[in-house]
């Protein structure tokens, strides 16, 4: 960052905004949080719609699985595994 900091510093006259970039302000900054809470809401309105055993899950927890390799004589037998398995 000091890099960058020292560069901007020494450098010329300061770039002035495009005049594209004056549509960027506080208005439609505030419209875009108004429309991700609309829609954040609407999402969470929304029923869940889980089958059987899962419908009676209340929290979820992600779990990231290592990889398996599947054995040779068991590629038959596992649909979808191929050598890159």
């Amino acid at each position: 960052m000091d890099a960058l900091r020292s560069y901007l510093e020494s450098a010329g006259p300061r770039v002035a905004r495009a005049a594209f970039y004056r549509g960027f302000d506080a208005p439609l900054e505030q419209f875009r949080d108004t429309l991700a809470e609309h829609a954040l809401a609407y999402a969470r309105a929304q029923e869940v719609d889980l089958a059987g055993i899962l419908s009676e899950v209340k929290a979820w927890g992600i779990i990231d699985a290592p990889p398996v390799t599947v054995r040779d004589v068991l590629r038959g037998e596992c649909h979808g595994t191929g050598a890159y398995s």
